[in-house]
């Protein structure tokens, strides 16, 4: 998709050129290769920040060769979640590495091998920030594979202060333990957030659904 169109979720990509300005602070939220990071580093430029988090480690250090020209970009090696710890993830290599996930793939892919058992540190993104001396944040992409949940627990201080742009992945597929995309918009709304979607390229008000199929919400804060 990247070599044939120059880009690919177009949804994020759309959302990230309205709202993602010169000079913000941006979060990638499970950045695989880097695409996004990239992209977000380019539209803050130099005296914006990015931060992005890839657990898998083989995925990480294509990551770090991406944005090694990149001084404002500050990569870490962790799985953003709710909580402190190290944690069971699997890995499905590096070419499908896109699938990798604490939950194990939603992507019914026959050409997928068993996973490999890795086991990652997790971190909230509230303490990273904090230790990175960060006293603001203004966009924030989520790809976290079933994980998303997890990711906005351990983001609610951020969620409250500095009421970031969000932009979460939703799909329903069934995988135990993983919360409806309905809970996931409610959840955030709760937290003053607006949900709006894609459509005939404009970014418009979004009406929560019981079902949703794969795509991606930007919420904005309802200051």
């Amino acid at each position: 998709m990247i070599w044939r169109y120059a880009y690919f979720e177009e949804q994020v990509c759309l959302f990230m050129l309205h709202y993602l300005q010169e000079g913000m602070c941006f979060v990638d939220i499970g950045a695989h290769f880097g695409f996004f990071t990239l992209f977000g580093n380019y539209l803050v430029g130099k005296k914006g920040r990015v931060f992005s988090f890839e657990p898998t480690p083989s995925a990480y250090q294509q990551l770090f060769r991406n944005v090694a020209n990149c001084p404002n970009v500050q990569t870490h090696n962790c799985a953003a979640f709710s909580e402190e710890s190290e944690m069971k993830f699997c890995d499905y290599g590096l070419e499908k590495s896109a699938h990798n996930s604490v939950f194990g793939t939603r992507i019914k892919d026959h050409s997928l091998n068993a996973p490999k058992a890795l086991l990652v540190r997790a971190r909230t993104v509230d303490n990273v920030i904090k230790e990175e001396g960060c006293r603001e944040v203004h966009f924030v992409k989520i790809h976290a594979e079933s994980s998303e949940i997890h990711v906005l627990r351990g983001m609610t201080e951020i969620l409250k202060a500095y009421r970031p742009y969000v932009v979460i992945e939703v799909g329903d597929f069934g995988i135990d333990g993983v919360p409806t995309s309905e809970e996931i918009v409610t959840w955030l709304q709760e937290m003053g957030y607006i949900p709006y979607e894609v459509r005939n390229g404009e970014c418009v008000r979004h009406s929560k659904k019981t079902y949703y199929e794969y795509g991606n919400l930007l919420f904005i804060p309802d200051i």
